[in-house]
């Protein structure tokens, strides 16, 4: 009986930390007990959506919320009587305004979404595409204290990866520039402020394009259906659609002057260069290894062997032979470096 007991006691210690775990996860704004996880994740999605709407000073309506959602009209009514019941919304007339306590859990949705968007761009090699909907499934898994810790962690970032503020718990949202590219004549010059991930198949377009957050660009040629800059040396033709997901703020001219330069993927085996800078398309952990292996302003790089097919290339970089896939060492801007005279 005795080793029985010896036996049972850890696995109701791990039962019971679990059980207090999950109430703790649930009692962030009286939204415990729920019948089951599904259940709590729509709810807190619901939250989520009132609060942007009230931050953006937009109607949100029954019909919209069961359209984010996904569900019923019938279902999203019952949510709404519920979330009324647990103190999170007021049912007014024509309305359902978030009561302080649903504001501060919407928030706290809000930025749990934002700071694993901005863990998964700083820390891991996460394709950015999937950013958005990883971040949509994790911050359902996380509580105050561990979004306070997480923002800690990543250093007290101000923004995510695309360009949204992240507040503290006590804030609210920083409104981003509503000025979009489509707004902007020929000749302007403009930094992105703010990359809209949603709808997804636009934000597709725009990740394969390299338009980002922090992105310095003059505008070349406006028609009817697109908008043509030219950033970084290269000229990226967007069409309407995407143009209008990207907010900018107006700047007097491009702050880093890449005129003179090649691509260091651009170099053939027998050239040398210097380099000059990194693209701002180069982020995280993969501009973190980059700078870390040596490739800053000044030093001279030197392609000598490239692999099967011309990927990747082995440089020459401060006496290390270090290979380099194109779609890296595309990001990397160098001038050319004549041999010293004989």
């Amino acid at each position: 009986m005795r080793i029985l007991f010896l036996l049972l006691v850890p696995l109701f210690l791990v039962v019971l930390f679990f059980l207090v775990r999950h109430l703790k996860n649930g009692r962030r704004a009286g939204l415990s007990p729920l019948a089951n996880r599904s259940d709590r994740i729509l709810y807190e999605d619901a939250l989520k959506h009132l609060y942007k709407c009230e931050d953006d000073q937009t109607r949100a309506t029954v019909q919209s919320l069961a359209g984010q959602l996904g569900i019923s009209v019938d279902k999203t009514t019952q949510i709404l009587s519920d979330l009324q019941g647990r103190g999170l919304v007021e049912l007014k007339e024509e309305s359902f305004p978030l009561t302080r306590s649903g504001r501060e859990y919407g928030l706290h949705v809000v930025r749990a979404h934002r700071l694993w968007e901005r863990y998964l761009a700083d820390r891991t090699g996460v394709s950015e595409v999937e950013w958005h909907g990883q971040a949509e499934i994790r911050e359902h898994e996380i509580s105050p204290e561990q979004a306070d810790r997480l923002w800690a962690q990543l250093g007290h970032p101000t923004h995510d990866p695309h360009g949204d503020p992240l507040p503290l718990v006590e804030g609210g949202l920083v409104q981003v520039p509503v000025r979009t590219l489509l707004s902007l004549g020929t000749d302007q010059c403009a930094r992105i402020a703010h990359v809209e991930d949603e709808p997804e198949s636009v934000y597709a377009r725009l990740v394969e394009e390299e338009v980002f957050p922090g992105m310095e660009f003059r505008v070349l040629k406006r028609t009817v259906d697109s908008v043509t800059i030219l950033t970084e040396g290269r000229e990226k033709t967007l069409d309407s659609f995407a143009a209008a997901n990207v907010s900018v703020e107006l700047i007097e001219q491009e702050a880093t002057d890449f005129s003179g330069t090649i691509r260091m993927a651009d170099l053939q085996p027998g050239q040398r260069g210097e380099v000059v800078g990194l693209s701002r398309a180069s982020r995280g952990l993969e501009r973190r290894r980059l700078m870390d292996l040596g490739i800053l302003p000044g030093t001279v790089v030197e392609p000598e062997l490239r692999g099967f097919g011309g990927d990747p290339t082995a440089y020459r970089i401060r006496g290390a032979l270090i290979a380099l896939r194109k779609d890296q060492s595309a990001h990397i801007f160098v001038r050319r470096v004549e041999e010293p005279a004989a």
